[in-house]
């Protein structure tokens, strides 16, 4: 327990966001949770300090989500566009999202705006909205750096299509630049009746083989540096963060001569992404991507002794996908309801001409400027997304539909994981008599 405390504090952290959650809908409701937890944890203790450093934990994650969404707004503000979905605008506010409404024409992604209007008050807490401004004026600052990114994607799609047609260039979009606005509804299914959707987020999948590619390229600290831009490039996403949070820590943990844990680092990545956004403990993206990391880091190594016999590349994309669903089967029938059975098809035979794609689609970015290299580039990578394509059609007609999972089904499977728990604990002790 005192061996990975940063465990602890994330999970004392969380059961603070919940309890602010609980308490918008009754007081008497959280009091009663917070001691559900709280009581057992404190006289199951040796060391009482410990306790009261998870307290602090739970304080914190309280605190911040009271910070995130108990804000005022003047009706002169400085907002940056970050996101037009269904014709409506979401701006960011000192961190914060919110809405713009009103006269909104001519804005653009990525805009510094200066705005003058009405702010109203409406609460979101599962998008991590504050509110709504209704602009009646607004003024463009001067264009910077995260303006000129955005103009930079758009232009990019346009060189794109103009080799790999529109199609293809939606799906390199979504791979390398974090950007799934170009991809259709219907394709969007397909990658998740194929359970490799989260190909086309920027994920930690992705930022682990740029971090490689451009630790090969320059040292470790200006690779660290240059991924983290790319992570800025891309829009920043959960999984994303999570992962460059993985890749320094791991890196940079030798320099501080302490030993590197996988576990506390992905927990010391959670605790620094909830105490900036609270909400993402109600993302979903963000809680399948810490769950996956958690079952992989539990049980990959123990999936692949039993796989031994198979051959190393296989052994290694089954037991990581199969560790992977450990933690988010359950969420996702709690949530999504929807699983696909085909994951196992489609990262064993396509993640790796994906990843070939992040490499190649990358290595473009960079050469953009370089007319006669980056068509190079761009013309093998329509060979590779040809056959892509090829391939997610195949896997199509191959793969059943989605599984419909409910609530039932979720509660059924933790309590199949807690008598596996209890059953093997037990097995041990009679062993050690």
């Amino acid at each position: 327990m005192y061996n990975r405390p940063l465990i602890y504090y994330l999970f004392f952290m969380i059961v603070g966001s919940v309890t602010f959650l609980i308490s918008l809908k009754s007081s008497t409701l959280s009091v009663v949770f917070i001691f559900l937890i709280i009581v057992p944890f404190f006289f199951t203790l040796d060391y009482k300090k410990f306790f009261f450093i998870n307290i602090c934990f739970l304080l914190l994650g309280m605190i911040c989500f009271n910070l995130y969404f108990n804000v005022q707004l003047s009706k002169e503000e400085w907002f940056r566009v970050s996101e037009k979905k269904m014709g409506v605008f979401t701006a960011n506010f000192k961190g914060r999202k919110i809405y713009l409404c009103g006269n909104t024409g001519g804005l653009k992604e990525g805009m510094k705006i200066y705005v003058q209007g009405e702010y109203v008050k409406n609460v979101d807490y599962e998008k991590g909205i504050i509110g709504k401004f209704f602009v009646k004026n607004y003024y463009v600052k001067k264009v910077d750096m995260i303006y000129k990114m955005h103009v930079f994607k758009e232009n990019l799609y346009k060189k794109y299509t103009e080799i790999l047609e529109k199609d293809k260039s939606s799906i390199i979009m979504a791979l390398c630049c974090g950007d799934s606005k170009y991809l259709s509804y219907d394709k969007k299914k397909d990658y998740a009746k194929l359970g490799i959707v989260h190909v086309l987020c920027v994920s930690g999948f992705h930022i682990s083989i740029v971090y490689k590619m451009l630790e090969k390229i320059f040292k470790e600290k200006i690779g660290a540096v240059a991924t983290f831009i790319y992570v800025v490039f891309t829009g920043m996403k959960a999984s994303a963060l999570r992962a460059y949070t993985m890749i320094v820590i791991c890196k940079f943990s030798k320099k501080l001569y302490k030993k590197y844990d996988a576990l506390s680092a992905i927990s010391l990545a959670a605790i620094i992404l909830l105490s900036i956004r609270p909400y993402y403990i109600l993302d979903i993206g963000f809680n399948l991507s810490f769950l996956a990391t958690f079952g992989i880091l539990l049980y990959s190594r123990k999936v692949s002794r039993y796989l031994y016999k198979l051959p190393s590349f296989l052994n290694e994309s089954i037991s990581i996908s199969l560790s992977a669903q450990v933690f988010t089967l359950p969420y996702i029938a709690f949530t999504i309801n929807d699983v696909s059975i085909s994951f196992l098809m489609g990262n064993i035979f396509l993640m790796p001409m994906y990843s070939i794609s992040i490499v190649l689609g990358n290595l473009s970015i960079i050469f953009v400027y370089f007319r006669r290299i980056f068509n190079g580039i761009c013309y093998i990578l329509y060979t590779v997304l040809t056959a892509i394509q090829g391939g997610n059609e195949i896997l199509l007609v191959l793969s059943p539909p989605l599984l419909k999972l409910n609530e039932y089904y979720a509660v059924a499977l933790l309590m199949f994981y807690l008598h596996y728990v209890l059953i093997k604990k037990s097995m041990k002790e009679e062993l050690t008599i």
